[in-house]
């Protein structure tokens, strides 16, 4: 198990976990018939790209709440009222996508979050790595970002092929820090339970979100391998 500054010691194939919000947003966004999205560390680098394809839509964050260039924020919930249907996108988080730029060099790369927990299980599988590097990116300092750890512990179980009871793991994701004193925070309007809510969807989605080097960008598209 990696945190986001240890991205440079994983190996062979990563899953870079970001429940509450950024791989829960990109899930919805495929859900809504997203084609792709660009996974970017900056704004700069998500306008440079908006500049030289104005068919592409921004969605993400910076310290939370999205900028005014942004199409969409890094929510769940407002992405599932959009008609994204063949559409691109490109993502910023301040966690999520970060995670994904500093594990470019593995071998293989996914996107993981509840929504694609079992989807990301098969796809790793089929690929049959001998290492699998799972990264909690919200962990920093002393916010531990249990909602990440509670499904990277989930996903260690799956891929060894254990299939324990998810309740309890779904239960972390209500109880983290992030969804207590954030989401389901009266005072937190910006910041929408319904967000969580729809986090701890295990396995809605068929597909895996698999990250692919385009050139200079790196691209993620859905994927969806049987068991």
């Amino acid at each position: 198990m990696l945190n986001l500054d240890e991205c440079r010691h994983a190996q062979g194939v990563a899953i870079v976990i970001d429940v509450i919000r950024a791989f829960t947003t990109a899930a919805v966004a495929f859900d809504r018939g997203a084609a792709s999205i660009v996974f970017v560390a900056t704004t700069p680098e998500a306008l440079s790209l908006e500049a030289q394809d104005a068919s592409l839509l921004i969605m993400g964050e910076e310290g939370g709440l999205p900028p005014e260039t942004y199409d969409f924020g890094n929510s769940p919930s407002e992405l599932e009222l959009a008609d994204l249907a063949g559409r691109s996108l490109v993502q910023r988080t301040s966690n999520g996508t970060q995670g994904i730029v500093r594990c470019a060099h593995c071998d293989a790369v996914f996107a993981g979050g509840f929504l694609t927990a079992a989807a990301t299980v098969n796809a790793v599988n089929a690929l049959r790595p001998d290492i699998v590097s799972i990264v909690n990116t919200g962990a920093r300092g002393d916010w531990q970002a249990d909602e990440d750890q509670a499904l990277a512990d989930y996903l260690d179980l799956r891929l060894r092929g254990d299939h324990p009871d998810p309740a309890p793991f779904l239960a972390r994701v209500d109880a983290s820090d992030a969804s207590q004193r954030i989401f389901r925070n009266p005072a937190r309007a910006a910041f929408p339970a319904a967000d969580v809510d729809i986090a701890m969807q295990l396995d809605r989605c068929d597909f895996a979100i698999a990250v692919e080097p385009q050139g200079d960008r790196l691209v993620a598209r859905r994927v969806s391998i049987a068991p």
